[in-house]
C-alpha cells in the first residue's frame, strides 16, 4: 500500500474515533431523555370553574398563568433534547461513514476515493470559512486543516497505486 494512502486512511480512522467518542454517550443520554419525556402522560386539563369568591378565582388565574410558563419551558426542553438526540445520531452516522471510507481506502476501492475527496472538499470549505470568520489566534489551526485537506485531495487524485 502506498505510504500516502496509509496516512490518509489512518486519518479517516482517527477522525471517525474522535467524532464517535463523544457522540455515543450523547446520543444514548439525550435519546433516552427524549424517549422518557415523550412517554410521560400529559397533565390533565382543568377547566375553570365559576367560583363565587373573586379572590379564589384570582388565585386560580395566577396559578394557571404560572403553570403555563412552566409548561412552555417543559415543551422547549423536550424539543431541545429531541434535537440534540438527532444531532448526535447524525454525528454517529458521519463517524460510520468516515470509518468505512478509511476501510475502503485500505482496500483500494474506487468509491472510497470519491467519498474521501468529497469529505476533504467539505472539510476544506468549512476550514476556509472558519479562517475568514475566526480570530487570528486560531487561524493557524484552520489553515493546517485546510492544508491537510489539500494533501488528502492530492493523494486521492494521484494514480491508483
Amino acid at each position: 500500500m502506498n505510504r500516502h494512502m496509509l496516512i490518509i486512511s489512518n486519518a479517516f480512522y482517527v477522525a471517525s474515533g474522535a467524532l464517535a467518542l463523544p457522540s455515543v454517550p450523547g446520543f444514548l443520554y439525550f435519546g433516552w431523555v427524549a424517549l422518557r419525556m415523550r412517554m410521560l402522560p400529559s397533565p390533565p386539563s382543568t377547566e375553570a370553574a365559576a367560583s363565587p369568591d373573586s379572590l379564589i378565582g384570582l388565585l386560580e388565574l395566577g396559578a394557571r398563568a404560572f403553570g403555563s410558563i412552566f409548561r412552555a419551558v417543559g415543551a422547549a426542553g423536550q424539543w431541545l433534547t429531541t434535537v440534540l438526540a438527532v444531532v448526535f445520531l447524525l454525528a454517529l452516522l458521519l463517524s460510520g461513514g468516515l470509518f468505512f471510507t478509511g476501510r475502503g481506502l485500505q482496500a483500494h476501492a474506487g468509491w472510497a476515493r470519491m467519498m474521501a475527496i468529497l469529505f476533504a472538499l467539505g472539510m476544506m470549505l468549512l476550514s476556509l470559512v472558519a479562517m475568514v470568520v475566526a480570530r487570528r489566534g486560531i487561524f493557524p489551526l484552520f489553515a493546517s486543516v485546510a492544508a491537510g485537506c489539500v494533501y488528502a485531495i492530492w493523494v486521492m487524485l494521484r494514480r491508483f497505486a
